[in-house]
């Protein structure tokens, strides 16, 4: 029997500690901000032999966060609930990418790169507003560049979707793919099979900690679609990362995160040159200014 526990967070500060402390005990989980963007709502999926776990864990995240906030439980049905998305998981045009799932019997429209990327454990199918920036960007940046981007790095790759729509884009680009959870290592290799990317390299690494993308750089982009307080973190690493002139796509922000997070890449030596608003979700672009 599975579970959903739900959380009302008065800040994204709150929420990314409480999904942190809770990451160990569910199975999933998402934050999602409110219309009105004054609370942020966690959402967990969780099986019955974890429940007592989470319910202690959220005690110490009420007396660590200073936050009375109650847990709220709902009992699920019996059912594959990954499938079950999956099989709704309507094609999605963005910005001449055409996303969609195993489910789909797809006529892809002229002129558009095909991305198949199913729903699964890991974050990125496309259907998130902080994915669709980046795809966005992406586009923006090709259009830019006055020649096929040598070196890219995607932190945080998830599913791997903006790692594959980098290499579809650029097929002579080499592609570095880093992710800290190893079960999504696993899950974006299987997807870059699927979708004729044998060329990327995943590999396990928190930021930009791994030797295959230090001995690669720089890189004329790099992605990181995660949250924005590790995005604050890697600023110098990954302007130190960049090639002159380099680019750097940022999303996984919220507006109210946007000045922070700008201000530790503009310290770090980067200008903003574009950015995307969609549901009070942020994603920047950024260059490199030596």
């Amino acid at each position: 029997m599975f579970h959903q526990c739900n959380v009302t967070c008065n800040s994204m500060k709150e929420a990314e500690l409480l999904e942190e402390m809770l990451s160990e005990f569910v199975t999933s989980s998402n934050l999602t901000l409110s219309d009105d963007s004054e609370v942020v709502i966690y959402e967990g999926l969780c099986s019955e032999d974890v429940k007592a776990n989470i319910i202690a864990a959220h005690a110490l995240w009420q007396a660590a966060a200073r936050c009375d906030a109650a847990l709220q439980w709902r009992v699920l049905e019996e059912k594959n609930w990954v499938e079950e998305y999956s099989k709704t998981f309507p094609p999605m045009d963005i910005a001449g990418f055409y996303v969609y799932g195993s489910h789909v019997q797809p006529t892809i429209p002229h002129e558009r790169i095909p991305v198949l990327m199913d729903a699964g454990m890991a974050f990125g199918t496309g259907d998130h507003a902080t994915t669709q920036g980046c795809l966005r960007a992406i586009r923006w940046v090709n259009e830019r560049f006055q020649q096929t981007p040598r070196r890219v790095l995607d932190v945080g790759t998830g599913t791997g979707i903006l790692a594959i729509a980098a290499q579809k884009l650029w097929p002579d680009a080499v592609v570095i793919a880093g992710e800290i959870e190893p079960e999504s290592v696993v899950i974006a290799k299987e997807n870059s099979r699927i979708n004729k990317t044998d060329t990327i390299t995943f590999v396990e690494a928190a930021g930009l900690n791994h030797t295959s993308i230090q001995q690669n750089a720089p890189y004329n982009l790099i992605m990181a679609n995660i949250l924005a307080k590790p995005l604050i973190g890697i600023a110098f690493d990954v302007v130190n990362a960049l090639s002159a002139q380099g680019y750097v796509i940022l999303s996984g922000l919220i507006a109210p995160q946007r000045d922070e997070v700008l201000e530790a890449y503009e310290n770090a030596g980067c200008n903003l040159v574009n950015e995307y608003l969609e549901n009070n979700w942020v994603t920047l672009t950024l260059q490199k200014s030596f």
